[in-house]
C-alpha cells in the first residue's frame, strides 16, 4: 500500500486538511449555486418552464423538480419536449445529488487515510547505557566445586558443620544443596532468556542468524509437492518470531529447522530482581564455616535499547548459495537484523556461535574425528545406574591422534539388548548386551592440538579478526557384557560405531573371509559422534577473551555433568526463535553467561518526532474531491460563459433570485408592483 511520510505535525496536517475540505465544501455549494441560477436564467430566456428553483445537487432540487412534473402531467400542462426535458432535469438532479452525498462520504476516507507515526534520527547527543562486556570470572568453577563436594557427597553431617547430627543436620544439607543449584541457575541465564524469546525483539540481542530447514507442501492439490514452497523475503520488518512466509499463498510448513549459525549483540543489561539472603541463622553459620555465600542474586537480562534510539528492522531472506553441502529438499535462510544502535565510540562487541559440521556438510557430525577403542572391566550388572563415567581415551583425526580425552563425562541411560555373541564350542549364542548412553563437552583453543586442526578445517567459516574457541560435542555409546571366564566381572568397550562379540574379545565390523555377513543381532551398531562448534569473540579484547575460554574450558574439563544438568534440553528450550541448536551451543551460552558482566557505553540519541502518515485513502479521496469539483468548475464556467455571450447579444441582462428571501423581496420590488421596466435589465 502507498504511503508518504510528512515531517509535519500531524495536528497541523489535520487541521489543513479539515480547512481545505471545509473550503471546497463551500466551493460546493457557490458552484451548485451559480449553475442553479444560469439554468434558471435560460430556462426563463427562453421562456420554458422552470424544473425547479432550489440548489442543484441538493434533495429539494430533485423533490420539487419531480413533484411540479408529477403536478403539470396530471393536468396535462407540458408539452412533450417539456416532458423530456423533465425527465432530462430528474436524471441531472439525481447525479448531482450523488456527487453530494459522494463528497461528504469522501470526507470520512480522507480522515481515514490520514494516520500518524513518529520519525527517529540522531541529533548527536550523548549518554551512558548499561550493556554487557566480556569478563573472566572464575565464580561458577568454584560454585561447581562446591557443588561437587557438598552436593555429590553423602558425609555432610560428618564434618563437623553443626552440632546436631540428626534431622536438622540433613535438612542444613539439602538447604545448602539448593543454595549452590540457585546460584548456579542463575548464573547460567543467559542461554535460557534467548531460548525463551518468543519474537527476536522480544529480547534484541540477537544480530544475525542462519538456519535451515525442510519446506513441505501440506495443501490438497495433488498435482504440487514441496517445489512450490518458496520461501517469501521479507525486507525491514519489524520483528520475526522464526515462521517464514511463503509466496503466492501456498500452503506450506516450515518443518525440521536447525540453526546454523547465531552471532548475538552484547547490547543487553543485566537485571537483579532480587538478592536474598537465607533467611536462617544456623544455615548462614554453615555456609560461613563452607565459605559459601548465601545470598541468592535472581538474575535475568534485558535489551537496553528505549525510545532514545532508532527502532529496529529485520531482514529475513532465504539463501540461494549457502556456505558447504546441504541435504536433498533443505532450504537456507538468514535473519539480518539492524539495531539501530549507534555507539558513540567503538563498535559492537559480538558473540559469534557455529555449528560447523552443519554449515559445512550439511549435518552436525564430522566423521573425520573419532575415539580410539577403549576396553575395561568393571563389576556390578550389566546395566548399571551411573551418570558419571571417566574417560580415557585419545582423540583421532584421520586415524592420527590430535588429542586425549582423560574426563568425566556424562551417561544418559543404559539400555538392555538382546544380541548374539560368538563362543569357540558353541557358534553364536544368545547373549544379554548393556548399552549406556553418554555424552561429553570439551573446550580447545584455537592453537593446540585438536583446535589447531579444527581451526585448519574450519577456518573458513570464522569471522576475519575474531578471537575463537572450539568446542567439541561428543555422543557416544558404552557396550557391556558379562564376561565368559567370570561370572562377577563385566567386559565393556567404547570408541567404536559397530561392537562384535567374538571369543571373550570385541572386535570391529570386519568379516572374516569364507563368514556370511552378520545380521544385526551379531553386529551392534554403536554411536561414536564427534561434532564442532566454534565460538567467537568479534570487538573484544583478545587477552580478555582468551582468559573468558580459559574459564569455560575449565567448567567443561571438570565439571561437565553438573554443567550438563544445568543446560541439557529438560533444562532449557534448546530452540532460538524454533530453529533446534545442537547441544553443544546450549552449554556455550550458558557459560557465556557467567563470563558477562555489566559496563556502560555512550550511545547516540534520536530525536522521535511525530510525523503525518498519508495513505492511499487519503489520496485517492482527495484526488476525487478535487475532481468532482474541478468538473463542476469546467460546466459552469462554460455556462457562464455561454449566457454572458447570449445576453451581450441581446442586449440586456438579468438577474435571477437565488434564496427565498431574495424571491420575496423582487415580489415587493416598487418597480415590479407599477409595471416599470428598464429596457436593459429585466429582474425576475
Amino acid at each position: 500500500m502507498t504511503t508518504v511520510t510528512l515531517n509535519v505535525s500531524p495536528v497541523v496536517v489535520n487541521v489543513v486538511t479539515d480547512a481545505l475540505l471545509i473550503v471546497l465544501a463551500l466551493v460546493w455549494i457557490w458552484l451548485t449555486r451559480t449553475l442553479s441560477t444560469l439554468e434558471v436564467k435560460r430556462d426563463l430566456r427562453l421562456g420554458r418552464k422552470v424544473f425547479s428553483f432550489e440548489r442543484i445537487g441538493s434533495y429539494e432540487y430533485f423533490e420539487k423538480g419531480r413533484s411540479k412534473l408529477t403536478y403539470l402531467q396530471a393536468r396535462d400542462m407540458l408539452e412533450r419536449n417539456d416532458v423530456r426535458r423533465f425527465h432530462v432535469h430528474t436524471a441531472f438532479s439525481v447525479v448531482a445529488f450523488l456527487f453530494t452525498l459522494a463528497l461528504v462520504s469522501l470526507h470520512a476516507l480522507i480522515d481515514y487515510g490520514l494516520d500518524f507515526g513518529t520519525n527517529t534520527s540522531l541529533d548527536g547527543s550523548v549518554a551512558p547505557y548499561q550493556v554487557l562486556t566480556f569478563a573472566p570470572n572464575s565464580e561458577v568453577n568454584a560454585l561447581l566445586r562446591d557443588y561437587d563436594r557438598m552436593v555429590r557427597s553423602d558425609e555432610f553431617c560428618y564434618q563437623g558443620l553443626t552440632e546436631n547430627e540428626d534431622v536438622i543436620c540433613r535438612r542444613l544439607g539439602i538447604s545448602v544443596d539448593d543454595v549452590l543449584r540457585r546460584n548456579l541457575r542463575e548464573t547460567m541465564n543467559f542461554g535460557h532468556v534467548i531460548f525463551q524469546a518468543a519474537t527476536l525483539t522480544t529480547f534484541d540481542a540477537i544480530d544475525h542468524m542462519e538456519f535451515d530447514y525442510v519446506p513441505m507442501y501440506v495443501g490438497s492439490d495433488a498435482s504440487k509437492d514441496s517445489e512450490v514452497c518458496k520461501m517469501k523475503a521479507q525486507y525491514s520488518a519489524l520483528d520475526f518470531d522464526g515462521t517464514l512466509e511463503f509466496e503466492n499463498g501456498e500452503a506450506c510448513e516450515q518443518q525440521g529447522t536447525y540453526l546454523r549459525s547465531l552471532t548475538i549483540d552484547l547490547r543487553v543489561r543485566s537485571v537483579e530482581n532480587a538478592v536474598l539472603g537465607t533467611q536462617s541463622h544456623s544455615l548462614e553459620e554453615v555456609l560461613t564455616k563452607l565459605d559459601i555465600s548465601g545470598s541468592i542474586r535472581y538474575r535475568s537480562f534485558a535489551s537496553t535499547k528505549d525510545e532514545f534510539q532508532l527502532r529496529t528492522l529485520v531482514d529475513v531472506t532465504p539463501v540461494s548459495a549457502p556456505t558447504g553441502a546441504t541435504p536433498e529438499g533443505v532450504q537456507v535462510a538468514e535473519v539480518r537484523v539492524n539495531s539501530g544502535i549507534a555507539y558513540a565510540s567503538g563498535g559492537q562487541q559480538l558473540l559469534r556461535i557455529t555449528d560447523l559440521g552443519r554449515r559445512r556438510d550439511g549435518v552436525a557430525v564430522d566423521s573425520e574425528f573419532s575415539l580410539s577403542r577403549k576396553s575395561f572391566k568393571r563389576d556390578g550388572a550389566v546395566c548399571l545406574d551411573e551418570e558419571r563415567f571417566d574417560m580415557d581415551v585419545k582423540l583421532m583425526f584421520r586415524g592420527n591422534e590430535c588429542g586425549e580425552i582423560i574426563q568425566t563425562a556424562h551417561l544418559d541411560r543404559c539400555d538392555v539388548v538382546q544380541g548374539e555373541s560368538f563362543v569357540d564350542e558353541s557358534g553364536w549364542v544368545k547373549t544379554e548386551f548393556g548399552v549406556h548412553r553418554g555424552r561429553l563437552e570439551l573446550l580447545f583453543s584455537e592453537g593446540e592440538g585438536c583446535g589447531a586442526v579444527v581451526r585448519e578445517r574450519y577456518g573458513g567459516q570464522l569471522q576475519p579478526g575474531s578471537k575463537a574457541a572450539f568446542v567439541m560435542g561428543l555422543q557416544f555409546e558404552v557396550i557391556c557384557v558379562r564376561s565368559e571366564d567370570t561370572s562377577d566381572k563385566f567386559d565393556c568397550v567404547y570408541g567404536l560405531d559397530t561392537a562384535t562379540r567374538r571369543s571373550g574379545n570385541w572386535t570391529t565390523a570386519s568379516i572374516p573371509d569364507n563368514e556370511e555377513a552378520l545380521n544385526g543381532l551379531q553386529l551392534i551398531s554403536l554411536k561414536s559422534d564427534i561434532s564442532w562448534v566454534s565460538v567467537e569473540a568479534i570487538g573484544s579484547d583478545p587477552v580478555i577473551v582468551e582468559e573468558v575460554f580459559n574459564n569455560m574450558q575449565e567448567a567443561l574439563a571438570l565439571h561437565y555433568p553438573d554443567v550438563q544438568w544445568y543446560t541439557n534440553r529438560v533444562a532449557m528450550r534448546g530452540r532460538v526463535l524454533g530453529a533446534l541448536v545442537h547441544f553443544p551451543i546450549m552449554s556455550v551460552l550458558s557459560l557465556v553467561s557467567t563470563q558477562l558482566e555489566q559496563a556502560s557505553r555512550n550511545l547516540l540519541l534520536a530525536n522521535r518526532d511525530e510525523v503525518a502518515i498519508i495513505r492511499a485513502e487519503y489520496i485517492a479521496g482527495l484526488f476525487a474531491l478535487l475532481s468532482i469539483c474541478a468538473l463542476f468548475a469546467v460546466l459552469v464556467a462554460l455556462r457562464f460563459l455561454q449566457e454572458k455571450r447570449i445576453m451581450r447579444r441581446a442586449g440586456y441582462a438579468m438577474r435571477v433570485p437565488t434564496t427565498t428571501t431574495e424571491w420575496i423581496n423582487s415580489a415587493l420590488s416598487p418597480n415590479l408592483r407599477g409595471g416599470k421596466q428598464d429596457g436593459e435589465y429585466f429582474e425576475w
